[in-house]
């Protein structure tokens, strides 16, 4: 629990702490259970507190997926952004980001279950007009940290009713993106990548299709 702090800083400690001590005592979170194994990687029913996180606002509730890798780390970093309020509603999104465990230096390490990174986003969608020349998904390399590299467009996909484009390094540059359209809203699922990337776009599509908007 975090509190934007004021002068004296004492005010602000002993404020934040009047907070925490009224807090009941939760018990420890239930251990994950592997529900299905995607490529190598061990999927689980998603996190309850997750879950009502991402089906309390309205329109996150399409992109809510039902399937999530399992994390070693109990613990989480939750980071939740909307746009500032507009007269048109299409300016309007919605980021939902959580991250199980940090992120290494070394790329080989930042994969499930020691790191998963997952994004959804409902709203305006930020994306690039030039890609980069297409490569196999086989040979794409994941760039250390956040080192900036051009977008690859890796084509259309059925993962979602309304069938929907996956692009590499376009959300972040270490990141393999999914993004559709229904109604008359955007979408986005993100997911931190890892080597093979051909394991992340396996997984990645287990995380979309676990959604309602999800095409089996």
């Amino acid at each position: 629990m975090g509190l934007n702090v004021w002068e004296p800083l004492t005010d602000s400690v002993a404020t934040l702490r009047a907070i925490v001590s009224t807090l009941a005592p939760q018990s420890g979170g239930q251990k994950s259970h592997t529900v299905a194994v995607v490529d190598g990687v061990s999927m689980t029913t998603t996190p309850l507190w997750l879950h009502e996180l991402c089906r309390t606002p309205p329109m996150l509730r399409i992109a809510c997926p039902s399937r999530v890798p399992i994390a070693g780390p109990p613990g989480a970093y939750v980071d939740v952004v909307p746009t500032p309020p507009s007269e048109r509603p299409k300016l309007r999104s919605l980021l939902v980001s959580v991250s199980w465990g940090g992120e290494y230096p070394n790329p080989s390490r930042n994969r499930p279950p020691q790191f998963v990174h997952l994004e959804l986003t409902a709203g305006r969608i930020t994306s690039v007009d030039h890609f980069a020349r297409r490569v196999p998904i086989s040979r794409l390399t994941v760039p250390r940290g956040y080192t900036a590299t051009r977008p690859i467009s890796l084509g259309e996909r059925d993962w979602t009713a309304n069938p929907g484009k996956l692009v590499f390094g376009d959300c972040f540059g270490n990141h393999l993106c999914y993004r559709w359209s229904h109604g008359n809203r955007d979408y986005q699922i993100d997911l931190h990548a890892w080597e093979p990337v051909t394991q992340t776009v396996r997984v990645l599509r287990a995380i979309v299709i676990s959604t309602p908007a999800g095409h089996h």
